[in-house]
């Protein structure tokens, strides 16, 4: 498990990046969506309807580099990201998402917010045969980096965290909600409010969703990178994807 610990294991970095760059990229990403492909992106697994997720490769205007050159400005950011993963960073560049979240009256056909789930989850086939359940190596380590380019949860969607570490992979079943309520303490539930250039960092294990209330009014977009120690021996599941050293 990564020796990570924050207010629920996830650090909130309040306007990391500058509002002048949020405002180019999320004008990029406007741009982009205006004139978006969706049967192309989709064919190509660029694009998920279901979460109106664009990933970052089909962006080029906004590389992997671009995104970690403002995050590393800050020492607090840098200082955590290499505690917790060591001096050599890798970005699994294939897995960066711009994600979109509308307000809940708004949903396009088939969009969906997120449920609950661990990015450590990456690559895995919940669905092979004989699997009853993730084996103890199946969660890895690794940190997410979640920057919002619009304010966010209070009248447009964020996300939602259980502070709480988990040491291994949680199967389908568990990730319900009704489950996880009943597990965890109402106060483990965490829904920070955070404004336009903000980024959390957490960890792999960590599980969260999107938090969506029916009172909100306006979309939500965010940039999020997957961090990797560059050291990490890669497991077959994710042998085809690409990843950027990071400095």
């Amino acid at each position: 498990m990564l020796p990570f610990a924050h207010r629920s294991d996830a650090l909130l970095l309040p306007g990391l990046v500058p509002q002048g760059v949020c405002a180019d990229w999320l004008s990029l990403i406007e741009q982009r969506h205006a004139t978006l492909d969706a049967e192309a992106l989709i064919a190509s697994g660029d694009y998920s309807p279901h979460s109106s997720s664009l990933r970052l490769r089909a962006l080029p205007e906004i590389t992997v580099s671009d995104v970690w050159s403002e995050l590393r400005r800050s020492p607090e950011f840098l200082s955590t990201v290499h505690h917790a993963l060591g001096q050599q960073i890798s970005c699994a560049a294939d897995e960066c998402w711009i994600r979109r979240q509308y307000a809940p009256h708004r949903y396009p056909p088939p969009h969906a917010p997120h449920s609950w789930h661990q990015d450590g989850a990456l690559g895995f086939d919940f669905l092979a045969p004989g699997q009853q359940r993730p084996p103890a190596d199946a969660l890895l380590e690794m940190l997410t980096c979640w920057v919002p380019l619009t304010d966010c949860g209070d009248d447009a969607p964020g996300l939602e965290l259980i502070a709480c570490r988990q040491e291994s992979l949680l199967a389908p079943v568990e990730l319900m909600h009704e489950r996880l309520a009943a597990r965890f303490d109402e106060q483990e539930f965490w829904r920070p409010r955070m404004g336009t250039g903000d980024a959390l960092l957490f960890c792999g294990d960590l599980l969260h969703r999107t938090h969506a209330a029916a009172h909100m009014n306006r979309d939500r977009v965010s940039v999020e990178l997957r961090l990797l120690a560059q050291a990490w021996a890669v497991p077959d599941r994710l042998k085809a994807h690409r990843f950027v050293d990071l400095k």
